[in-house]
């Protein structure tokens, strides 16, 4: 599977493999403190991935 970031801010990819091995999408974002906090991770997850390839 060869996916951006772009397809990590969409919350339907947690219905795909790999991601149903750890749980339902409800499951998943509650590792993250609910929905907002999964959206927030990816986000700043965005920005270092931005900033890493930015420096180097």
């Amino acid at each position: 599977m060869n996916l951006g970031i772009y397809e990590l801010e969409k919350a339907e990819i947690l219905k795909l493999d790999p991601f149903t091995k750890l749980g339902k999408p409800a499951k998943i974002a509650a590792y993250f403190g609910g929905k907002a906090g999964y959206f927030q991770a990816v986000k700043e997850l965005e920005d270092a991935l931005y900033i890493e390839n930015e420096a180097g």
